[in-house]
């Protein structure tokens, strides 16, 4: 399973769309249990490169965290609307979306070709439509359950071929005893890793030959045993 960071998600929206659009803009879909410090970070380095955003809201319990400023001056959208809309017609202007949590059993739902909500429905419409999709999804950084972290992987794997990216996916072997699994490290080539990047590694991670780490980044791994292993093609 490979990390995807914010700098990625950043570098997939840009690279896609750039040749052909000079405006980018991105749908962003706020429900309930959002990490919104997560979210905030990556909006903000999305906002860096010029994309904007709309925001569907389909917060219940959280409604107040509209007036959070990293809101300020973005247009919202109720979620009732759509239910006088087509989802095609309604992500006609929009690039890309962002829904700001996924639950697992949505993911089930969107695999098994049965989304049950107007979240899932979108998200449905956008990966049909050819529009690149990400997602935040905090039930990967609770499981404590083997099998079904594992069921839960496999889910995760379909859909990233669907063209479904998660933003946290599970670490390598989420919810198993041991913790020394290889795993490749998908970062733009020639590209930098931070500590901030870094901080969950554990056992052994194999890197592309061209990719870097910080000083800072180094040290730290060394400091923590982490064992890293270049990949020589």
């Amino acid at each position: 399973m490979m990390d995807i960071h914010f700098e990625q998600i950043v570098e997939e929206v840009l690279r896609r769309y750039e040749a052909r659009m000079r405006r980018r803009q991105v749908l962003l879909i706020l429900k309930d249990g959002t990490n919104w410090r997560v979210l905030e970070a990556m909006m903000a380095l999305l906002q860096a490169e010029g994309v904007t955003f709309r925001i569907l809201n389909l917060l219940t319990r959280e409604g107040g965290a509209l007036a959070k400023p990293m809101f300020l001056g973005i247009p919202v959208i109720p979620g009732g609307i759509l239910r006088f809309a087509a989802y095609e017609e309604f992500l006609e202007e929009d690039d890309a979306i962002l829904v700001s949590e996924l639950r697992f059993l949505e993911m089930l739902e969107l695999k098994e070709l049965r989304p049950k909500d107007t979240a899932g429905g979108i998200l449905f419409t956008a990966l049909f439509l050819g529009k690149p999709a990400y997602a935040l999804c905090g039930d990967f950084l609770r499981g404590k359950n083997p099998p079904l972290m594992k069921k839960m992987k496999e889910t995760l794997d379909l859909l990233h071929t669907w063209g479904l990216r998660v933003l946290n996916p599970p670490k390598a072997g989420a919810g198993e005893p041991s913790k020394t699994v290889p795993v490749k490290t998908a970062v733009p080539l020639g590209g930098y890793l931070t500590k901030a990047q870094i901080m969950n590694w554990e056992g052994e991670q194999v890197l592309p030959k061209n990719l870097r780490l910080t000083p800072e980044a180094e040290d730290y791994l060394r400091q923590k045993g982490v064992k890293i292993l270049r990949d020589s093609t």
